[in-house]
């Protein structure tokens, strides 16, 4: 028995058995220093190319989920901290009409300040030609790890509701800025166009066409 094991060699008063354990101890503990550690996933697997726009049709649920990945810069251009993932389900393949409310997902973007303490609330200011600016606030809902967010624990995501009059209020903006998680943030006009376009795949026509009221 003190020919197999290097442990048995060093400590020869030692019992089989516990020769044997400490063994299995020492293996465990190389095993766990030698394995390559596991870095933790990203924040959200999301596809989140800019202004980029999915649908998918689930035939189980007989739903459609349309969604929008925002990734804004902030007010001098950079890139900013935080990106906005809009997302709207109706039933069937087709909208019959404007959805409930829209969710909107803050996430930070990968280059984000790790050490930036992220905020829950979601500020949009609206400004529109001739108009007084218009500001929306909203309070969200933070996850993190494992669903939500411990006493000084990283949030990872938050969540709003956006109501398709608000939305509409988008729509109609000539420029909008906003601060989500800390970060400040611009909607460039792709970033207004392409909103246009999700608010019609949902069933949200454009404000400012008046093609159908005439």
């Amino acid at each position: 028995m003190r020919g197999c094991s290097g442990i048995a060699v060093g400590h020869g008063g030692l019992q089989p058995v516990t020769v044997v354990a400490m063994t299995l101890v020492w293996a465990a503990i190389r095993g766990t220093f030698a394995a390559t550690p596991q870095l933790p996933a990203p924040y959200e697997v999301f596809v989140r190319g800019d202004c980029e726009l999915q649908s998918a049709y689930s035939a189980e649920k007989d739903t459609t989920t349309v969604q929008l990945a925002l990734t804004p810069p902030g007010p001098d251009g950079s890139p900013s901290g935080a990106s906005l993932i809009l997302q709207a389900r109706y039933a069937g393949t087709q909208p019959s009409g404007s959805p409930s409310d829209i969710a909107i997902l803050a996430l930070p973007v990968v280059h984000s300040n790790p050490t930036l303490e992220r905020g829950v609330e979601l500020e949009v200011t609206i400004e529109l030609a001739g108009a007084r600016s218009l500001r929306l606030f909203y309070f969200g809902e933070s996850f993190g790890d494992y669903g939500f967010v411990p006493p000084g624990g990283e949030i990872r995501r938050v969540s709003f509701r956006l109501s398709v009059a608000e939305l509409r209020a988008l729509l109609l903006a000539d420029r909008v800025a906003g601060r989500v998680m800390n970060c400040d943030f611009v909607l460039a006009d792709r970033h207004l166009a392409a909103l246009r376009l999700f608010a019609l795949r949902i069933g949200v026509p454009d404000p400012r066409d008046t093609s159908s009221k005439r």
